[in-house]
């Protein structure tokens, strides 16, 4: 479901003046919000793992590279 279908799907609960107060949105609509959420946030977290390993990646490298350069 795209954006601009999830955003046509979404009903406004509005005050006695007509001022937006919340959103409805069905059961489904709402899984898939919540389940792209979570994709992202789990490749956020992929990213920063990735980012912070970077040091020991060049340490393992460097140790590959030592074991063919003695053969």
């Amino acid at each position: 479901m795209s954006i601009t279908e999830i955003l046509a799907s979404a009903q406004y609960l509005v005050d006695g003046k007509g001022n937006k107060k919340a959103v409805q949105v069905d059961l489904s609509v709402w899984e898939e919000i919540v389940a792209t959420l979570t994709d992202l946030d789990d490749e956020a977290q992929w990213e920063e793992s990735f980012a912070n390993s970077q040091d020991v990646l060049e340490m393992l490298a460097d140790e590959a590279a030592s074991l063919f350069d003695s053969h």
